[in-house]
């Protein structure tokens, strides 16, 4: 699938020394909104606070379905105890914006779920993969028909 991105992001792409533009990934977590920045960042009306975290992107591929790495630093131990709250892998949604202007959306990634989990005093890493709706219960999570999930049926 080819990516629509603005002429700022291609010419920073394509061009040597990026043009000075800087790529920021806008990271939401249930009611938590991180920026892998120094600085907090506004994007859209919402503040996303600066919180050192990586992101490991896969390659576009048809073969099998995309998985996202998540690396966190375990700074406070609130993103630890938020993980150990949910009774279901939590949604994640990525934005990949450019830090001259963050309320424009280069990449987004949805519906993400953030499973295999794991810990240390330092760092919390994840993976973030797609839902897998192939293998959910029909006609939606417990037994609730939603129509945004299927919007060709009607009740």
């Amino acid at each position: 699938m080819a990516r629509s991105l603005s002429n700022t992001a291609r010419s920073s792409l394509f061009s040597i020394d990026g043009n000075g533009e800087v790529w920021l990934v806008l990271l939401k977590m249930g009611d938590t909104y991180v920026v892998n920045n120094n600085e907090d960042v506004v994007s859209r009306g919402q503040t996303y606070t600066a919180y050192p975290f990586d992101v490991f992107l896969p390659p576009d591929s048809l073969e099998k379905s995309p998985t996202v790495t998540l690396r966190i630093d375990n700074v406070d131990r609130s993103l630890t105890e938020w993980i150990r709250e949910q009774s279901e892998p939590p949604a994640v949604t990525l934005e990949i914006v450019l830090a001259s202007d963050p309320s424009s959306v280069e990449i987004k990634i949805d519906n993400l779920l953030l499973v295999d989990v794991s810990w240390t005093a330092t760092t919390i890493t994840g993976t973030l993969r797609l839902e897998d709706i192939f293998n959910m219960e029909f006609p939606s999570r417990g037994s609730i028909y939603d129509p945004a999930q299927f919007p060709g049926l009607h009740s």
